[in-house]
């Protein structure tokens, strides 16, 4: 076959090809771009659908709630009057007015009150807890069962047969302040499968149809439909079935509620494309034409000359090229585009004897390099292997430093276990005995048990007060552990300062008086009352005085300050404990609330206590979200400022 026929038949099938190759892409671009706006309307549609199903549940909660939360309703779930139910319950306005099918009074314990519903149309009142027996559909009691809060429920239900379709609300019934206690429960109800679905069909302009919800029934619909969003889509030529499912009351699936929605953007994208196709068929043969009548005029002179040329290069190829070769030089000499061929075959003989010649001697240089860089690699390797080993080394010394690491960490684990142990056990082992040792010794010092020299006496005291002493050390040693645990309690109620005062005064009284020091609260009647722990509030304070009468000197008097502040970020509670002692030097301040941490003074002679008590009183403090500060200058005294949000 010519070379011309071939081209012409190549062209015509390379037509068809891009007929189809366009027609697969504008199928597949129409028909994606259709479908997924298809499915955006459909998705819009069928959720306007769900939102119509919520709002109808809404507006009959609203209904409920505005019967329930009414005082002479209260009233009568209460007493029962007859003439409320002359008044207010007639089943005509239940029915032509309000529109609803159930209404149902119980008390709080389940007796029914009062029910109407427009299935059967009895109106019933009994008393006794006659629920189960009397309440007709047979769904109802497991209302009641759910516990209802003073918010009510409202939702869809299904009754046990199967038979009835319901939205309904539940509400608990209350003043018209929407207080308690109470009094029970008011229950409305609308027929899902009449007035309230067909008030839906013509507010969204869609044929709705549902079903009780059953497992077959749905993976049925999942094996043949699209998901999108929960949204199970069948679609055929003209129509799609949407399907969705409803949750009830219960939070249990419902129903099976399904969409039907015309396909007119669907159709409208095909008649699109076959709109485009018709219009690329037509070019395409326009073309085709065209291009049959150009080759036939333009190849018959080009195809005889590259014949020519053909022959002339595979000579070349071959190395059986003749100089005399006329048609070849004929070729050479042609000042077109053909010609420029033959010069280029003749370029590419010359290039080709060169580059063999130079290709010879490349090799041979590059055979010279290779074994050259071959000997050093083997230097290079052997350093490696070098460096290799003794990675291995290192890797081993690694490894018994990481035994000996983590043995370290088992150990501390031990210990920290240990710690606890022993702090658990304070409480059974130290604090019961020591407090029976310090009752006992308090009968002795009280001469219950017989009369004591005054030598006698003092001893006791000294025992009384180391007592004391190590009392308060357990205690804050067991108030840290619960901290440090997180097993402390904060009960925040609403408390004044005042008594936080009063109860600061009266612990610490002995200890004020014996230290000979005057402790003056000022500005707590102003404060008004806020939420606080208030037994931690007043460990805190006793922690910061008595540290205060502590390390004072001279008697100085103490002042505990308390005002209100207003930030930005809301209103604080501000308490400063400004004493005139040693005061604490720098190097010491950025240590004090670390625990077991000691300041020693001069004046004190010794470093009684524990280091527990400003890391308590911190931790307390962090507990009420808020702050404490220190200000203390060495030999001129010391201020603690505790700032406590007044929620």
């Amino acid at each position: 076959m010519k070379i011309i026929n071939r081209l012409t038949i190549s062209f015509i099938i390379m037509g068809l090809f891009l007929v189809f190759c366009l027609s697969v892409f504008i199928y597949t671009i129409v028909n994606l771009n259709f479908n997924q706006l298809e499915n955006s309307y459909i998705e819009r549609n069928v959720n306007r659908v769900k939102e119509l199903i919520d709002d109808k549940i809404a507006n009959l909660d609203i209904l409920a709630k505005d019967w329930a939360y009414w005082n002479d309703l209260y009233a009568y779930t209460t007493y029962e009057n007859p003439e409320f139910t002359k008044g207010n319950l007639i089943p005509e306005n239940f029915s032509n007015n309000m529109k609803i099918d159930m209404f149902i009074i119980v008390d709080y314990n389940g007796n029914l009150v009062y029910s109407w519903d427009s299935f059967s149309n009895i109106i019933r009142e009994a008393s006794g807890n006659a629920l189960k027996k009397n309440l007709p559909p047979p769904f109802i009691p497991s209302l009641i069962s759910l516990g209802i809060n003073k918010e009510g429920i409202s939702g869809l239900v299904v009754s046990v047969n199967g038979n009835q379709f319901l939205t309904l609300a539940v509400r608990p019934i209350l003043h018209s302040d929407e207080t308690g206690p109470v009094a029970g429960y008011l229950i409305m109800g609308r027929d899902l499968s009449t007035r309230e679905i067909n008030d839906i069909e013509k507010l969204s302009k869609l044929e709705i149809k549902f079903e009780k919800y059953d497992d077959k029934t749905i993976q049925d619909i999942k094996r043949k439909a699209l998901n999108l969003n929960n949204i199970f889509i069948t679609k055929q030529w003209q129509t799609t079935n949407n399907y969705f499912v409803q949750d009830d009351i219960f939070g249990q699936k419902a129903l099976i509620f399904e969409v039907l929605y015309k396909r007119d953007i669907y159709q409208q994208g095909v008649q699109t494309f076959y709109s485009i196709m018709l219009i690329i068929v037509i070019l395409t043969v326009v073309l085709a034409i065209f291009m049959f009548i150009f080759n036939q005029k333009l190849f018959g002179d080009l195809l005889s000359r590259i014949y020519a040329l053909k022959k002339a290069s595979e000579s070349i190829i071959d190395d059986k090229f003749e100089v005399n070769n006329n048609s070849y030089f004929a070729i050479l000499n042609k000042n077109d585009e053909l010609g420029e061929l033959a010069q280029s075959f003749e370029k590419m003989r010359m290039f080709i004897k060169q580059t063999n010649a130079n290709l010879q001697n490349l090799v041979a240089q590059k055979t010279k390099e290779v074994e050259e860089k071959l000997a050093k690699e083997e230097k290079t390797t052997e350093a490696m292997l070098y460096l290799l080993e003794r990675s291995k080394k290192t890797n081993i010394a690694l490894q018994e430093k990481e035994r000996l690491v983590e043995k370290a960490n088992r150990d501390l684990i031990k210990l920290d276990r240990l710690k606890n142990d022993f702090l658990s056990n304070v409480n059974h082992e130290l604090r019961t005995p020591l407090t029976s040792i310090k009752m006992y010794n308090q009968m002795l010092y009280d001469e219950d048990l017989g009369s004591v020299s005054p030598e006698q006496k003092d001893a006791l005291k000294e025992i009384l007060e180391a007592s004391d002493h190590l009392l308060e050390i357990i205690k804050n040693i067991l108030a840290f552990k619960k901290l440090e645990d997180g097993k402390t309690e904060f009960v925040f109620s609403e408390n004044k300062m005042d008594e936080v005062v009063d109860s600061v005064n009266t612990n610490l009284k002995a200890f004020i008086q014996e230290s000979a020091v005057e402790v003056n609260f000022v500005g707590a009647s102003q404060i008004p009352v806020f939420k606080f722990d208030k037994i931690k509030i007043i460990e805190a304070l006793q922690n910061l005085i008595s540290n205060a009468i502590k390390y004072n000197r001279d008697h100085n008097p103490i002042k505990v300050v308390f005002a209100k502040k207003i930030e930005k970020t809301g209103e604080f509670c501000e308490i400063q404990v400004i004493d005139h002692g040693v005061g604490i030097k720098p190097e010491n301040q950025k240590n004090l609330f670390k625990k077991f941490y000691r300041v020693e003074s001069n004046l004190t002679q010794t470093t009684e206590g524990t280091g527990l008590g400003l890391s308590i009183t911190k931790d307390i403090i962090l507990a009420h979200k808020g702050e404490i500060m220190i200000k203390s200058k060495y030999g001129e005294g010391t201020t603690f400022i505790i700032t406590l949000p007044m929620r």
